[in-house]
C-alpha cells in the first residue's frame, strides 16, 4: 500500500476529501429551501437558497484551489482533476456517478483510496521515517 511522503499533500487530500462530501448535502438543502419557498410563498427560505447558492460557488472555488496539487504517490495523475487518462476499467468505481465523491469517502471514512488511474491502494496516512 503506497503512503503520501508529503504531510502537506496528506493534509490537503484529507480537506479536499472533506469538502467534496459537503457538495451533495448543500445540494439537498437547496432543493428543500427552494421546494420549501415556492411552494409555500416563504420569503425566508428563497434567501436561504440564495445564500446556499452563495456558498456552493465559494465551497466549488476552495475546493478547486485546493485539490488541483493532490497526485497519487505512484502514477503522479491528479486525483481530483479531470485529465486525459485513461481509468484503470477494474478500478473505477463511482459513487452517484462520481468517481471524486467516491475518493473522498473512502479517504474520510477507510483512510485509504485505491487510485482510478493506476489502480494501485493508497493509504492516507504518512510515511515513517526508518
Amino acid at each position: 500500500m503506497h503512503r503520501f511522503s508529503n504531510a502537506r499533500s496528506l493534509q490537503l487530500l484529507r480537506t479536499a476529501s472533506g469538502l467534496y462530501l459537503l457538495f451533495p448535502i448543500l445540494w439537498i438543502a437547496l432543493v428543500a429551501t427552494l421546494v420549501r419557498g415556492l411552494m409555500f410563498d416563504h420569503r425566508e427560505s428563497l434567501l436561504a437558497s440564495l445564500a446556499i447558492i452563495a456558498a456552493l460557488v465559494l465551497l466549488f472555488l476552495l475546493t478547486l484551489g485546493l485539490s488541483g496539487n493532490i497526485r497519487c504517490p505512484l502514477c503522479h495523475v491528479k486525483v481530483f482533476r479531470r485529465t486525459g487518462a485513461t481509468m484503470n476499467s477494474r478500478h473505477r468505481k463511482t459513487l452517484l456517478g462520481s468517481p471524486r465523491l467516491y475518493i473522498a469517502t473512502r479517504v474520510t471514512f477507510t483512510k485509504h483510496y485505491r487510485c482510478p488511474y493506476c489502480g494501485e491502494p493508497c493509504q492516507t496516512s504518512r510515511a515513517r521515517r526508518p
